[in-house]
């Protein structure tokens, strides 16, 4: 890599981190709000705050990373094209390919850090993140159940308590319904019982007294009914609760048992066009990072006239679009009007398309004009609303 490589490099780079954090912290603050709630108003401590945002983190970048990668890069090659320093490399023999080489190295390792992400990242994110929110509980005072109120904080569980002695040692008039095992659903009513932690298992234990349990036979149309005098019920939290019935979530799924789902569905005749759409942008995002690679220096330097605020404008423009196109498509496959695998590839492909004009403009040295073209739009658009007036 030549010097003026690593001086382009350098630059992208620099700018890409300060876009890249600026982005993630505008995200998390949207994540932080509906988190901090568990601090402020049920005493977890801190550090578990700033856990749970870090699992969010994966599922945050996959889309952060791409848009400071635009952004950075667009203001980058506009400030050269403004400096005269793209003149100046073209003069001294330099082409569009060698301008192009440094943002395509960094675009190759963007795409394999965003491949990890999607692959990866994600459904580990998730997992801890509820995992993490599971291991909370312990920290809430009593849980904070109250009386006539459904308790949903464990996964899986809805607990309802009619009433709540003063001593907060008992419980009447309990209802439970335990929906862990989604083929096998079990409620269970109780006249009173007393609720426990043990911290050291992360188990949560019930022991309920003059009772029933309702539950579904393994035959198709049978019922069971259970009549008990006391009941002790041992619910196992954080990573217990998935190993022992909990099924993952698709969200949670690793993208090979998120194909075997798929199938499981597509063999069942379930609605599975959703999940598959998914499944191919697994990998279809990772692409975006090359694409952009080849598309962001194009667009730098025929910004000719707005500098860096039109090159901002310009990666936001296309962020915007890149993401109205990855809804569309959605919504067209989910509709079944495209394909799944296209639906999911339709970005990449406009991208594409994008991109080869932004790098034959460049070649022929044809002027974006980005600012002219704003003011034409907007004089139309005043015009017609003057129209619409008189």
């Amino acid at each position: 890599m030549k010097i003026i490589h690593r001086y382009v490099l350098r630059e992208i780079v620099t700018l890409f981190v300060l876009c890249l954090c600026s982005f993630t912290l505008i995200l998390l603050i949207g994540n932080l709000f509906k988190l901090v709630d568990l601090v402020l108003n049920k005493g977890l401590p801190t550090f578990f705050l700033l856990k749970l945002l870090s699992f969010r983190l994966p599922s945050l970048l996959v889309f952060t990373v791409p848009m400071a990668q635009v952004v950075a890069t667009i203001i980058v090659y506009s400030r050269l094209n403004g400096d005269n320093e793209i003149l100046a490399l073209k003069t001294a023999g330099y082409s569009l390919a060698q301008l192009l080489f440094p943002n395509l190295v960094f675009g190759f390792c963007l795409f394999g850090v965003t491949l990890y992400l999607t692959l990866v990242g994600i459904p580990q994110g998730h997992t801890r993140f509820r995992q993490a929110l599971t291991e909370a509980l312990f920290y809430l005072p009593r849980f904070e159940i109250r009386e006539k109120v459904f308790y949903t904080e464990i996964e899986g569980i809805v607990l309802y308590v009619h009433e709540i002695p003063p001593s907060r040692n008992l419980m009447k008039g309990i209802f439970l319904s335990d929906r862990r095992d989604g083929d096998a659903p079990v409620t269970i009513t109780a006249e009173e019982g007393r609720l426990s932690i043990d911290p050291d298992h992360f188990t949560v234990v019930l022991e309920l007294k003059n009772g029933t349990i309702h539950r579904r036979g393994e035959r198709r149309g049978e019922y069971q009914w259970i009549r008990f005098d006391q009941y002790t019920l041992a619910i196992p939290m954080g990573g217990g609760a998935l190993r022992k019935g909990r099924r993952k979530s698709t969200k949670e799924m690793m993208v090979g048992e998120l194909w075997e789902h798929i199938q499981s569905l597509r063999r069942a005749q379930k609605p599975y066009k959703t999940l598959l759409i998914r499944f191919y942008q697994n990998f279809a995002l990772p692409v975006v990072s090359l694409l952009l690679g080849i598309i962001g220096p194009p667009l730098g330097i025929l910004n000719r006239h707005s500098g860096r605020s039109g090159g901002l404008l310009i990666g936001v423009l296309l962020i915007l679009l890149y993401y109205v196109a990855r809804t569309g498509g959605e919504t067209l496959g989910a509709s079944g009007m495209l394909s799944p695998f296209l639906a999911a590839w339709l970005p990449n492909l406009l991208l594409l398309g994008l991109g080869i004009i932004a790098v034959i403009r460049a070649q022929k040295d044809i002027p974006l004009e980005l600012g002219k073209h704003i003011s034409v739009w907007g004089q139309r658009l005043i015009w017609r609303d003057a129209s619409k007036t008189e």
